[in-house]
């Protein structure tokens, strides 16, 4: 059963993109503000920052809007690269009408967690099972969906590495929407109704611990219990890539 589905025109859940920044805070935070330092003129014009650190430099600082919903600019790490994208497509149809209405992508944020190479998770890592003590390679892990962590995904479509590559939840970030719509037309694939639901039951269990099941399951009277869990995506009906 194909994995991928051609992306539709419309973004949706489990579609691929590629150069997503995913952002980080780390401690302590760094307020950015203007400076008004001006280098000489042979060097050109620059849009220079002084970096306020909180809370040691708060006076330094000034009136700020850090706790408002408007926030601040401020220092943050980030990574650009491949994601995955979360947010449901309802929200996303109820933005793109609200931005084409009364503009400004810069309001709407979207959910998307960065994508990795399995291949970057080095052969000799392991894991000593608790119970068993016996060690299992992380690859092994990530590959069979056996952590709630992460959510393997097999090869792309026309793409050469064999090894696949793995979601991890734990970097879900807030994305700027206008990197999603400029790069619409640039997703690598989109997921099939089955993978999909494969994704919201493994988001479901990274969040709750609680696993969802699509087969039959055998209760303690020997009888097979029919279970037909489906969660709705934008994407349905998208052709699959065979």
């Amino acid at each position: 059963m194909p994995f991928y589905a051609h992306p539709t025109e419309l973004i949706s859940p489990g579609d691929v993109f590629p150069d997503i920044p995913v952002t980080v805070s780390v401690p302590p935070t760094k307020i950015l503000r203007k400076s008004n330092f001006n280098p000489k003129a042979k060097f050109g014009p620059q849009d220079l920052r002084r970096a306020f650190t909180l809370p040691d430099e708060a006076k330094q600082l000034g009136a700020t809007s850090i706790d408002a919903p408007a926030g601040e600019e401020t220092v943050a790490h980030t990574r650009i690269g491949l994601a995955m994208f979360l947010s449901w497509g309802s929200q996303v149809e109820a933005d793109e009408r609200d931005v084409a209405a009364n503009g400004d992508k810069g309001r709407k944020r979207w959910l998307a967690a960065p994508i990795y190479p399995l291949r970057d998770i080095p052969e000799s890592a392991v894991i000593e099972d608790p119970d068993s003590k016996e060690r299992i390679s992380i690859r092994e892990i990530v590959r069979m969906n056996a952590s709630h962590h992460y959510f393997y995904l097999p090869p792309f479509p026309e793409t050469a590495d064999a090894a696949g590559y793995y979601v991890d939840f734990r970097k879900i970030s807030s994305v700027g929407m206008g990197y999603f719509t400029g790069a619409r037309g640039k997703r690598l694939a989109a997921l099939t109704e089955e993978s999909l639901n494969l994704l919201f039951s493994r988001l479901m269990w990274f969040f709750t611990r609680a696993e969802y099941f699509f087969q039959p399951v055998r209760c303690s009277c020997g009888l097979e219990v029919a279970i037909d869990v489906r969660f709705e995506g934008q994407n349905i009906g998208a052709e699959a890539w065979e």
